[in-house]
């Protein structure tokens, strides 16, 4: 193979075509030991970093998500702190408390 076909993305000519006799005794040693269970998981990212469009939709897809995300925090922080102050303030047992007050407000109703 000559250096220029290496680069070139050119596929040399089989100039000896009996030399790749497939029914050689020295394929016959082969079985399913180099089998790779992870083929298709492979397959799969070797063909999602390949193909550009795929690549920037997941990407994009990504960030939405990551942006979501940041947004609902943002919303519930207010909530996240009052949760964590009565936490501190009354401890698991007075949040397991309140919880049962909810729960059997529920229960029975508002009237």
């Amino acid at each position: 193979m000559d250096f220029e076909q290496i680069f070139g993305n050119r596929k040399q000519h089989i100039k000896h075509p009996e030399s790749f006799n497939y029914n050689n005794t020295g394929y016959s040693y082969h079985t399913n030991q180099d089998y790779d269970k992870h083929y298709r998981q492979k397959a799969l990212l070797r063909n999602i970093l390949n193909n550009r469009k795929l690549r920037v939709a997941i990407i994009i897809g990504f960030i939405i998500v990551v942006v979501i995300l940041i947004a609902l925090i943002a919303i519930l922080f207010p909530l996240i702190q009052n949760l964590v102050n009565y936490i501190l303030e009354n401890g698991i047992s007075g949040l397991l408390g309140e919880a049962g007050n909810l729960l059997e407000k529920i229960w029975n109703g508002s009237k």
